[in-house]
């Protein structure tokens, strides 16, 4: 979902929260910002968003209700894309830019998500994080505007630093917008690193084992999308996206995969305070190490949001979902999933100094070690500008995730062990000697990944957090972060706490 920071100039500008939780499809946010909101990196994760009416540049956009996975971005790149003129700061013709810098540090108090009476050890963990972002608007012709975003930056762990790496921004990208006759084309390329060593996401962590889990991926969504508004009233989009997500040195190649996704909408605007429309998508994913198991999926429904001031708008939409999973990989889910999903969300500006968002969805996701995970979501996000200089957030989040199939806990075969097979299944030994008959159904990748069979999970994550701005001058801002994260399992020891604390300054040249 997004929050409100304080931007270069110290007004307060929708910026991406670092630790969000992703669209979910078709809320508030992607009606305001535009038709390409579903084609970000990662877009499988959101198989049911569908494009949506308005024109304009859409980085940083058609985020609204949640894509039900909790996963630290781990650093906070400076709020660049889509910035309105008087934000960009440098000038090379008719190209215009805006650079700036920022370094955070980050303290965590249960770096590897063990839970607390487990006879684990809760590690520690600072980082500090360096990061340059840039920005650049070209209007190339009247109806012709090139933007390009990005973000990039290093991570450096004190106690960990064979977890070093070097990151790119989430949120970097490139669009290219033209016109061809009355339709408004959109060629757009996402890519971004996410995750990090301590990856929240629910059907990874939690699992018992005092190692920490490493699931960094790279994603690079390439897209078309075509709005078409025949009349004033009507707006007709369609859209394609290519999404490849491949991991970074880690273990879960078996997560690697390609999405396509084909989207198409209809919209009336029926007064200046309603707009109802009817959506539909499908996708086809398919995984290139042939563990998990390939997928399509279909959604349709109507949406609708109503404006009945400047200062408050609602939205919401509601589809009937289904998913099916080909019965080509190893693990040994093979469920599918379908039912109703929906998106409601509300924004409102409360004075010159507050505002308010909430937003509530459910929906179908796809899941590492399964099939799917069936989500319920619920954010809110309060906004206070103290002063000029001086902003405060509040966020809250809750989700509540079940799985379509039996699981797996993930464990990483260190150097100094290895596996044999033999007529009963597979043992894991160690250099020292020791041997272990690990359970029957167990699977062994190519990367030395473990995936141990264990009951169907359901789980719920809680996140609060409140963080601080402040302007120092017109160049130089701060900001102070505090996060926690509760997360509750039915299975045994996939329990865990976490408390973040970041320190941030961030630089506009």
């Amino acid at each position: 979902m997004k929050v409100l920071m304080p931007n270069w100039k110290g007004r307060w500008v929708p910026r991406a929260s670092g630790w969000k939780l992703r669209a979910a499809g078709g809320a508030l946010a992607g009606l305001a910002a535009g038709s390409l909101g579903q084609l970000r990196a990662q877009s499988f994760f959101n198989p049911y968003a569908a494009p949506l009416p308005a024109y304009g540049s859409t980085l940083n956009s058609g985020e609204g209700a949640g894509d039900n996975f909790l996963i630290n971005r781990g650093v906070p790149y400076s709020p660049v894309g889509a910035a309105p003129m008087h934000d960009y700061n440098m000038k090379f013709g008719p190209v215009t830019a805006s650079v700036g810098g920022s370094v955070s540090t980050s303290y965590y108090d249960n770096y590897n998500l063990v839970p607390e009476g487990s006879g684990l050890k809760q590690e520690d963990e600072l980082s500090i994080n360096p990061s340059l972002a840039i920005a650049f608007q070209w209007p190339i012709a009247r109806d012709s505007t090139l933007h390009f975003d990005v973000g990039f930056g290093y991570a450096v762990f004190l106690n960990h630093p064979e977890f070093d790496r070097f990151t790119i921004s989430p949120a970097s990208a490139w669009d290219y917008q033209f016109k061809v006759g009355d339709v408004r084309l959109t060629v757009v390329d996402h890519i971004g690193t996410t995750g990090d060593s301590f990856s929240q996401r629910t059907d990874l962590t939690g699992t018992g084992s005092a190692s920490a889990v490493q699931f960094r991926r790279l994603s690079n969504t390439i897209g078309l999308t075509a709005a078409w508004q025949p009349t004033r009233l009507y707006t007709v989009s369609s859209s394609y996206a290519l999404d490849f997500d491949h991991g970074l040195g880690d273990s879960f190649g078996l997560a690697d995969h390609l999405t396509h996704t084909f989207s198409t909408a209809v919209f009336r605007r029926l007064d200046s305070h309603w707009t109802v429309g009817l959506s539909a998508s499908a996708f086809r994913n398919q995984y290139l190490e042939g563990i998990q198991n390939n997928s399509i999926g279909y959604g349709a429904g109507p949406t609708v949001t109503w404006q009945p001031s400047a200062y408050l708008n609602f939205s919401g939409s509601v589809r009937y979902n289904t998913a099916k999973a080909d019965s080509n990989g190893t693990i040994g889910d093979r469920n599918g999933s379908s039912g109703a999903g929906y998106d409601f969300s509300v924004q409102h500006v409360i004075n010159r100094h507050l505002n308010q968002a909430l937003s509530v969805s459910s929906g179908i996701d796809l899941g590492v070690g399964v099939n799917f995970n069936n989500a319920f979501t619920i954010n809110y996000r309060l906004g206070w500008q103290i002063s000029k200089a001086m902003t405060l957030s509040f966020n809250a989040s809750r989700a509540a995730i079940s799985q379509s199939g039996a699981g797996y806990d993930f464990v990483v075969i260190t150097p100094d062990e290895g596996v044999i097979q033999d007529s009963l299944g597979y043992i894991l030994f160690n250099s020292a000697g020791g041997t272990t008959r690990l359970p029957t159904g167990t699977i062994v990748t190519p990367n030395r990944l473990l995936l141990i069979p264990r009951a169907l999970e359901q789980t719920e994550a809680y996140t609060f957090g409140l963080g601080t701005g402040f302007q120092l001058t017109k160049r130089l801002n701060a900001s102070v972060n505090y996060i926690h994260t509760l997360r509750l399992s039915n299975l045994p020891l996939h329990d865990y706490n976490q408390n973040t604390y970041t320190l941030s300054l961030g630089y506009r040249f």
